[in-house]
């Protein structure tokens, strides 16, 4: 049986941080909107990804770290299910860090990174299961 395989949009890391940088994070709101968007999509979650951006938003960025936490986790239990140990758990470092002033960014990264390796592993998967 061949598993449904998902697509991610592949970033580079460091343009990411200095475009929210430069814009003052809105490309930041920008990021989570579409990355929680693409892995609602991922989870069968029909739930708008603009209830994360307002959530933060009120609650002055405290909701963002409970999101980077949640995000990386599931990326995390995601790639263990799929059998993938490429992708470390980073949800505690991503929500400790989020408390920084700039910690966001960085954490955003941290899950970006991620979601790129779990981009690789799931074209490779792809490409194993087109060869046999």
């Amino acid at each position: 049986m061949i598993e449904k395989r998902y697509s991610f949009k592949e970033k580079p890391v460091f343009p990411l941080f200095l475009l929210s940088l430069l814009t003052f994070g809105i490309y930041y709101l920008y990021w989570v909107y579409v990355t929680a968007k693409q892995w609602k999509t991922v989870k069968n979650d029909n739930r708008s990804p603009a209830r994360d951006i307002i959530l933060g938003i009120i609650t002055l960025r405290i909701y963002f770290i409970f999101w980077h936490y949640k995000m990386a986790r599931e990326l995390y239990d995601f790639a263990q299910l799929r059998g993938y140990r490429g992708i470390p758990d980073q949800s505690v470092l991503c929500a400790v860090i989020s408390i920084l002033p700039i910690g966001d960014y960085i954490s955003m990264g941290l899950i970006q990174t991620n979601l790129n390796t779990l981009q690789m592993l799931e074209k490779r998967a792809e490409s194993s299961e087109n060869a046999n």
